[in-house]
C-alpha cells in the first residue's frame, strides 16, 4: 500500500462537517458492513488534513493509556516496526492507500515480564 499525501484531502478548516445529505451514502455503508458481519471491525473516518504528508511518510498513532494522551505524527515507511498496526485507510478505484497506522509496543512490569502489547507515547 502506498502512502497517501494527505495534502490532496481539504483542510480541517476548510472541509465541510457532516451534514444530513451524508445519511443515505452513510447508511448504505453500514448495510454493506453488516452484510459482511465487520460492523465492529470498520467504520467511517472524515478525510482531512492538517498539513502536507511526504510520499515516503505515514500518519504513526502512539498513545500514552495512563495519561490519555495520543499523539499522531508523520513518519518515515522506513522507520514503521513489525507492531505498527494500519489503522485508516482512503478506499481509492485501485484499492486502499492507507493513511494512518497505530504503533504498539510491548509492555514490561518491573520484573520484565511480559504484558503483551500496548501502545504508547515515545
Amino acid at each position: 500500500m502506498a502512502p497517501l499525501l494527505m495534502s490532496r484531502f481539504a483542510h480541517i478548516d476548510t472541509v465541510k462537517p457532516l451534514n444530513d445529505s451524508d445519511g443515505p451514502c452513510l447508511a448504505e455503508i453500514r448495510d454493506v458492513l453488516r452484510k459482511h458481519g465487520r460492523l465492529d471491525r470498520f467504520g467511517v473516518a472524515l478525510l482531512h488534513s492538517h498539513f502536507p504528508v511526504g510520499p515516503d511518510e505515514v500518519m504513526v498513532e502512539e498513545t500514552d493509556e495512563a495519561q490519555r494522551v495520543q499523539v499522531i505524527t508523520p513518519m518515515k515507511l522506513g522507520t514503521l516496526g513489525v507492531n505498527d498496526v494500519g489503522t485508516i485507510w482512503s478506499l481509492e478505484d485501485g484499492g486502499l492507500t492507507e493513511m494512518a497506522r497505530c504503533r504498539r509496543v510491548c509492555k514490561t512490569n518491573i520484573l520484565s515480564e511480559h504484558k503483551g502489547y500496548q501502545q504508547h507515547v515515545r
